[in-house]
């Protein structure tokens, strides 16, 4: 995921074909992420997780009853994931980064490993996916129906969301962004990422 900063944010791993073992009944439309118990993942190399993300819908967009958000966000759309996904538990950071690309580094602020890396083009991106497909193929972790991938737009709101319908996946006041997110107000130097995960988990 691109977002402000370029930053190479989050990827999945996800399946063409839902699996058998998953056992899910798409007959009923409702939320089905009760029916699926899957684990986080972890790739030992990098000391990174992958959370599951189960199947089912959500509703994307301005969930907020009052005039704030973007009108690209209104009305919310109902949105409808047949297929589960991993998705990883932070950024990517610069030392992770590294490994796949061969030691390569494309990031501008690099004091530490574990600063999420930045300055990531979208085809560099791209690339970093499919070295770490190669990788995990070629060890025989991953199997060749699965891959790793830059989440769209709707999975990665599907995943921050967690289930909630308040505004945010922390509720609905925004004076506790601080405890989840770096913003203008409490990130300091303006631009300059910090190491990932120092914030509360949505």
């Amino acid at each position: 995921f691109l977002g402000n900063g370029d930053i190479l944010s989050i990827y999945r791993v996800t399946e063409g074909i839902v699996p058998t073992y998953f056992r899910l009944d798409y007959a009923d439309l409702e939320d089905v992420s009760h029916l699926i118990q899957f684990p986080i993942l972890n790739i030992e190399e990098l000391n990174l997780d992958m959370i599951p993300v189960s199947a089912g819908q959500f509703r994307m967009g301005n969930l907020s009853d009052t005039s704030t958000g973007f009108d690209d966000e209104k009305p919310p759309l109902m949105v409808m994931h047949t297929n589960p996904f991993w998705i990883g538990r932070t950024e990517i950071t610069q030392a992770q980064y590294e490994v796949v690309m061969d030691g390569e580094n494309p990031s501008i602020h690099n004091g530490h490993q574990q600063l999420p890396v930045n300055n990531v083009t979208w085809s560099e991106a791209l690339d970093f996916c499919e070295r770490l497909t190669e990788r995990e193929r070629i060890s025989g972790i991953l199997p060749d129906s699965y891959v790793y991938s830059l989440p769209t737009e709707a999975e990665w709101e599907y995943a921050c969301r967690s289930g909630t319908t308040t505004a945010f996946s922390f509720g609905e006041l925004k004076s506790s962004i601080s405890l989840y997110a770096w913003t203008k107000e409490n990130s300091g130097d303006p631009g300059v990422p910090h190491r990932v995960g120092a914030k509360l988990p949505n």
